[in-house]
């Protein structure tokens, strides 16, 4: 497949992904849970394999601080997808304001070759806790 054909495959789910409620986001992000759990020996061994990594380097640097970036998201998601009522303008008065926060493209992630999963996953995960304005953030 080319760049160009995966660009296009990305906006025709775009929309879809971009509807899709907390359940729905959970879901998935339950689901990858589920397999990097499911294959954390095959993990392993590709780690050992490909990057000469012993297996508790793997465990300590890859898997735990993914599956701790996938639980936090677990819990934390309905919070961050929650729309927040806002004062509105001079020009709006009357009425009721709010901030819906949404998906609002598509990006590459690009990673380094010697923490492949924690490096493009773990960031990847609470992409909306980054994109908060800084006095909503938590830490």
């Amino acid at each position: 497949m080319t760049i160009d054909g995966l660009f296009e495959l990305h906006a025709a789910t775009a929309l879809k992904l971009r509807c899709s409620t907390a359940a729905e986001r959970r879901a998935r992000l339950a689901k990858l849970l589920a397999v990097i759990q499911d294959r954390k020996q095959a993990i392993l061994e590709a780690a050992q394999r490909d990057l000469g990594k012993h297996p508790t380097e793997t465990t300590l640097t890859e898997l735990l601080p993914l599956v701790g970036e996938l639980k936090h998201a677990l819990k934390n998601l309905g919070r961050w997808m929650k729309p927040r009522r806002i004062r509105p303008t001079l020009a709006a008065l009357g009425t009721r304001s709010r901030v819906v926060y949404q998906p609002k493209g598509r990006c590459l992630i690009i990673s380094p070759w010697n923490y492949p999963l924690s490096l493009a996953l773990g960031r990847w995960l609470p992409p909306t806790r980054r994109l908060l304005p800084a006095d909503r953030r938590r830490h």
